[in-house]
Formats: C-alpha cells, sequence, structure tokens
C-alpha cells in the first residue's frame, strides 16, 4: 500500500492542487452526538467535506471552507489535517487568536512539519502566538510526544510489546511476534536503511535536517489486531478477493503497519525514507516512482561483503510474460499514469514494470543518478519522463526500447517448486507473517508439522530471511536436488538451525 496524501493549504506561486485525503488509519473512537457513520460512511464524508473545503479555500470563500472544516473535525475532532487546514483558513480571514488555537491543537494531535508550519503565509502570524511557538521552540520535545501519541493510539494493534527505538533511522518499532523475530526483523530494517541511503538518499543523514523530521512508528501486530485494523480502515474483504491488503505507511500518522515481517515490511520502510525525503524537498512524486522504487528491496541478496542488493523475483517474471504476450504498457503510458489508474486499473501489471524499471536503473548504476535528476527536474517535470531521458540521455521511446531487450534477457524466476526442482520435500502454508509454516513432513525428515520457517542459507554464506512462500521458492530455485541447505526454524519457543539435504520434488 501507498501512504495517503495529505489535503494541505499551501502556497506555491498560488496553492497546491487539490488532493484529498483518506481518513486516518485507525480512526479515532470519540463521543459525538453526530450520527453514527460506518467506516465506508465516514471515509466518503471526509473525503467530500476536504473537497468542498479546498475548493472553497481555492476560491477565496474562506467562511464557507471554515464551515466544511468544522464539519470535518465534528467527525474526526482530532484530525490533524483538518485542523491545520483550518488554522490556514482562519489565518486567512485574519482570525489571528482562532488560528493559534487551531495551529497548536494540530501541532499536538500530530501535525508535524514544521518547515511547512515556518513558509506557509495562511499561518505566519498564528505561528508566533504563545501556544503554538512554545511548541514550536521545543522541538524535539513536540516530536517526541507525537511519538507517544502514536505509540498510545497502536499499542491495542500489539499489547504486549515494549516500544524500541532507532535514533539513526529515527523510526520506532512495537512488534508483536516473538523476541527473537523483533531483534531480526529491525536488524533487517537497518541493513535496508543503510542500503537505501548509500544508494538514493545519501543526505538522510544530515542531523539538522534530522532534527526536523518527525518519528516514525512501525507496527508489527498480532494477525488479529491486524484483520481487525484492516477491516475497520478499508471494509471487509469480499470473500471471492484474491487481494488483500498487507500493510501501508500513513505519512499522516507517521506509522507503518505491515502484518508480515518480508516484503510487506520492506516496501513500506522504504516509503517511510522516499516520503521523508520528499516532505524536505516539498515535493510528492509520481506513484510509478513511490511505487517502483519502494519494490526494489522486496526481494534482495547478499553482495560478498554481507551488503544488500536488489534481486529478480516474482515481480519481474510477471513483467516478462506481460512483455511476451505484447501487454506490457510502455514507460511513457507508466509515467503518464495517475495514481487511481495505477492502482485501479491492472495494478499488478503496473507494480511489475514499475520495480522491473527501478532494477534496470539499479543494474545500470543510475538509480542514484536519476533520482537525483528527479529531485531537480521536479518543478519542470514532475511526471519523472525528463528525469529518465537526461538520465540515460536519450528519449523515451529509446529508453523503452532498451529496457524491453534487457528484460527479455533477464532470469526466469520460478512462481512455483515444479517437478525435479529442489525442494524440502515438505508441505508448507504460507504462516502468518513470521515465515511459512510446515504442515506435513514425512517421519525420515528432520522438520516437524507446525515448525515456523525463518531463515535459509547455503553452509558460509549470510542467512537470508524467509517471510513468505514465493521468497523460499527463489531461493530454492538456485540449488539442486541433493545440495545440503541450512534451514532455521521456530519450533514453539524454541530456535533451530538445521542441515538439511534437499530433494527433487
Amino acid at each position: 500500500m501507498i501512504a495517503r496524501l495529505p489535503l494541505i493549504f499551501i502556497t506555491a506561486t498560488l496553492f497546491a492542487a487539490p488532493v484529498i485525503a483518506q481518513p486516518a488509519s485507525t480512526p479515532e473512537k470519540t463521543e459525538s452526538k453526530q450520527p453514527r457513520l460506518s467506516t465506508r460512511q465516514r471515509t466518503e464524508k471526509l473525503a467530500e467535506l476536504a473537497s468542498k473545503a479546498f475548493e472553497a479555500f481555492r476560491q477565496g470563500r474562506h467562511a464557507e471552507a471554515e464551515t466544511f472544516l468544522r464539519e470535518q473535525l465534528a467527525i474526526a475532532p482530532t484530525d490533524p489535517i483538518a485542523l491545520y487546514n483550518l488554522a490556514c483558513v482562519l489565518g486567512a480571514q485574519r482570525k489571528n487568536d482562532e488560528a493559534g488555537i487551531a495551529l497548536a491543537e494540530a501541532i499536538t494531535n500530530g501535525y508535524v512539519d514544521l518547515r511547512r508550519i515556518r513558509r506557509d503565509p495562511f499561518v505566519a502570524t498564528a505561528r508566533l502566538q504563545d501556544a503554538p511557538k512554545s511548541l514550536i521552540d521545543n522541538w524535539p520535545r513536540t516530536l517526541d510526544n507525537a511519538l507517544q501519541r502514536t505509540i498510545d493510539l497502536s499499542q491495542p494493534l500489539a499489547p504486549k510489546s515494549s516500544p524500541i527505538r532507532d535514533e539513526t533511522l529515527k523510526v520506532a518499532f512495537l512488534c508483536a511476534f516473538d523476541e527473537q523475530s523483533c531483534t531480526d526483523a529491525r536488524s533487517e530494517i537497518t541493513s535496508i536503511g543503510t542500503w537505501a541511503i548509500a544508494n538514493i538518499f545519501p543526505t538522510h543523514n544530515d542531523s539538522a535536517e534530522l532534527a526536523l523530521d518527525p518519528w516514525a512508528l512501525i507496527v508489527l501486530p498480532t494477525r488479529a489486531a491486524f484483520e481487525r485494523w484492516s477491516t475497520d480502515t478499508y471494509g471487509p474483504r469480499p470473500a471471492a478477493s484474491y487481494h488483500a491488503v498487507g500493510g501501508a505507511y500513513d505519512h499522516d500518522t507517521k506509522r507503518l503497519i505491515a502484518q508480515d515481517l518480508g516484503s510487506t515490511l520492506r516496501h513500506e520502510f522504504l516509503h517511510v525514507l522516499h516520503w521523508r525525503d520528499m516532505t524536505r524537498r516539498s515535493q510528492i512524486h509520481p506513484v510509478w516512482v513511490q511505487e517502483g522504487l519502494c519494490s526494489l528491496m522486496e526481494d534482495y541478496d547478499f553482495l560478498p561483503d554481507g551488503s544488500l542488493t536488489p534481486a529478480h523475483s516474482w515481480r519481474t517474471t510477471t513483467a516478462k510474460r506481460l512483455l511476451g504476450t505484447g501487454t506490457l504498457p510502455s514507460l511513457s503510458t507508466l509515467t503518464a499514469m495517475t495514481r487511481e489508474a495505477f492502482s485501479q486499473n491492472r495494478p499488478l501489471t503496473n507494480y511489475a514494470l514499475a520495480r522491473t524499471l527501478f532494477l534496470y536503473l539499479h543494474e545500470q548504476g543510475k538509480l542514484g543518478t536519476f533520482y537525483s535528476s528527479l529531485c531537480s527536474t521536479y518543478p519542470e517535470d514532475p511526471t519523472g519522463t525528463l528525469a529518465l531521458e537526461r538520465t540515460f540521455a536519450k528519449p523515451i521511446s529509446d529508453i523503452n526500447t532498451d529496457f524491453r531487450a534487457a528484460l527479455r534477457s533477464t532470469p526466469d524466476i520460478p512462481e512455483q517448486i515444479t517437478s525435479g526442482m529442489a525442494s524440502l520435500g515438505v508441505e508448507i502454508t504460507a504462516g502468518t507473517g513470521e515465515g511459512p509454516i510446515v504442515t506435513l513432513s514425512p517421519s525420515a525428515s528432520p522438520l516437524r508439522s507446525g515448525d515456523v520457517l525463518v531463515g535459509l542459507n547455503s553452509p558460509g554464506q549470510p542467512l537470508h530471511p524467509i517471510r513468505d512462500i514465493p521468497e523460499l521458492i527463489r531461493l530454492l530455485s538456485r540449488q539442486t536436488p541433493g545440495d545440503t541447505i541450512q534451514v532455521t526454524l521456530r519450533r514453539g519457543k524454541t530456535r533451530l538451525t538445521l542441515d538439511l539435504p534437499l530433494v527433487a520434488k
């Protein structure tokens, strides 16, 4: 999933184009005299009021915009975006005292984009009033309080977990899995952060910038809690649906929720870093960049020095298959896609194409060059097309031709273990986010029914986490029957590492 986009009244020449916010990830339960709304009704009503408020503001009808925002706040009294927008509207009407109160409430309830607060002319007077000024002058404490508020709201998702902070990445964790799995997940996130900062976001660790950045909270909930959150946020999933929400990063609340410790967590964590960088730059990159970039580390390999590198995956296989059938969109089509088109019209195709393009950029040694070019050309061309053309010094039609030629030569990544391939010799199911679970094991196998597979490696190689079946299949496809592989698993509360001879399926 992608982060939701806020509706904020800001000015560049006049003000930003309207972007309609979705409801907060975990709607708060508040006492209200308003009629009780279902999740869908609440979402739709908030979006409708946000749209009306922006349009009224855009046309200079500030009093009318205020009315719509107060209706929003009657439904969601502590929504920091609506509170901030109210401060802007009140400031535009020169209701300075009220604007200061609204701005202080917005900051207290989690609106912590200090860069925007400082440059926004509509809150120029409000931010100098005592309450908001005190919050701004004590910004580290304000950020700590914002993080604690998010932790308190999120604690029911991981009720027995204590928050752990990573000061370098400026993220905190709430993890409902067993202690070792949580430790492994944090270690993996650190490694992915190291890779991302080295290859994409080289200024991330600038101390002055990092001091302004809000904390992000990573929540790894129990499966039951995740299902409740998903249903509350997105509605029940139809029984016939093959798609489910794996997780999301909500940039408004600075909260990441993932149901698994694998590809979803890796993907959403890169959204954390990417949104942080975009916020610093006052940019919102196109959806194909957001999703392609953040899909890169869903699957990775280890280099000889132990560092990580993105790997071809089932998404590559999907893109290659579509290329073979003539149904893979062109790069010019991809860069022109709206967010709605990307996520609603053949989304698996679009994700596969976007990730494969970013993997191509990485393999050509141009990933960092492209991202830097995107940021510098964004005011001129926010679609990213110009950045691609400057990166490769050729028109996008020629880039498309080269990219397709490279895609045709990529290795096929199996999507299932077929007859004759190396296998563990047991039956497994997807598990609950920690790793695949053995459901049936022959008596001769050292694996037992109920074992949770969490890691795999050839002897002498780093342990590669296994969190889902596609990841397991990808790693096993490199082996041959008769090879010995080391499998790390959880059996009850015990961790074991076994040397396991692979057998032909």
